[in-house]
C-alpha cells in the first residue's frame, strides 16, 4: 500500500511540475518494472509524436462550424470516411466525471470514421463514429438493448466531443 500511495505521489508531483519531466506513464513504469525499460512500442502509443519517423501531427474532429456547442436538431449524414489505422494500433479515452480532465482509456478493434453532418439550420459538424463488430465486454450491453446477439452485426455510435482516438500515423 505504502508503495502504491508513494508511486501515485510521485506521479501528481512530477505531472505539476518539469515539462521536461518523463510522462506518468512513464515514471509508473520505472516504479513498478525499476529493472525494465518501458518498450518503445508502448511509449510509441502514450506519445505518439515521439515515436522515429512520425511527424507531430493532430488531426481534430467533432468540429461545428459555429462557436459554442452544435445546437441540438436533426443532421443529416453528408459523407463518411474511415480513419486509416496504421498496423491496427488504435486507443480510445473517454472523458471521465472528475472535478479535473481525467480519461480513461483502452484499446480497441473497432473500426473508426469520421462523419461529415449538416443541420437542419445550416450547421455543418464533422463527428467521430466508432463501430463495433465483436462482443466485447464494453459493447455487451449494446447489443442486449438493441436485441441483437452479441457480434452478429455491427454496432456503431457516435463518441462525445471531449473523447480522443489515437491511432498510429
Amino acid at each position: 500500500m505504502a508503495r502504491s500511495l508513494a508511486a501515485l505521489l510521485l506521479l501528481l508531483v512530477a505531472a505539476a511540475g518539469d515539462s521536461h519531466a518523463a510522462s506518468p506513464a512513464e515514471m509508473y513504469w520505472k516504479i513498478a518494472l525499476p529493472t525494465s525499460p518501458m518498450p518503445g512500442a508502448i511509449r510509441d502509443l502514450i506519445n505518439p509524436a515521439s515515436s522515429a519517423g512520425s511527424a507531430s501531427k493532430e488531426d481534430t474532429v467533432g468540429n461545428v462550424d459555429r462557436a459554442g456547442p452544435a445546437p441540438r436538431q436533426a443532421y443529416r449524414v453528408e459523407a463518411v470516411r474511415p480513419v486509416p489505422v496504421s498496423g491496427g494500433d488504435m486507443v480510445a479515452c473517454h472523458g471521465m466525471a472528475y472535478a479535473y480532465a481525467v480519461f480513461g482509456c483502452h484499446t480497441t478493434t473497432a473500426a473508426a470514421y469520421t462523419v461529415a453532418l449538416s443541420g437542419a439550420d445550416g450547421t455543418r459538424a464533422e463527428a467521430l463514429a466508432a463501430c463495433h463488430a465483436d462482443a466485447a465486454p464494453g459493447v455487451a450491453e449494446a447489443y442486449k438493448r438493441l436485441g441483437v446477439a452479441p457480434g452478429s452485426v455491427p454496432v456503431c455510435h457516435f463518441l462525445p466531443q471531449d473523447d480522443m482516438l489515437w491511432v498510429r500515423n
